[in-house]
């Protein structure tokens, strides 16, 4: 093992932009395309969502369909 004085970490893309989380979580009802619309693995991508709608308030439906996923943000209620 070896122990560093510094190191520049690289910047991380997640909540940095990267999906527009704020048209994605208004409650429409959306479905996005693994490879075109997310990068990562859909389990992956739903579990950022989920992270994104809890942060903001709010639920999150999902449901992995072929070739990527459907998202709709609710309200908790």
């Amino acid at each position: 093992m070896k122990s560093l004085k510094t190191f520049e970490f690289p910047a991380s893309r997640v909540g940095k932009g990267q999906y527009e989380w704020a048209k994605l979580l208004n409650g429409g009802i959306y479905q996005l395309e693994e490879g075109k619309d997310y990068q990562c693995k859909t389990v992956s991508f739903v579990a950022l969502a989920r992270m994104a709608a809890k942060k903001a308030g709010k639920g999150l439906k999902a449901s992995k369909v072929e070739g990527g996923v459907v998202i709709q943000a609710i309200d908790p209620s």
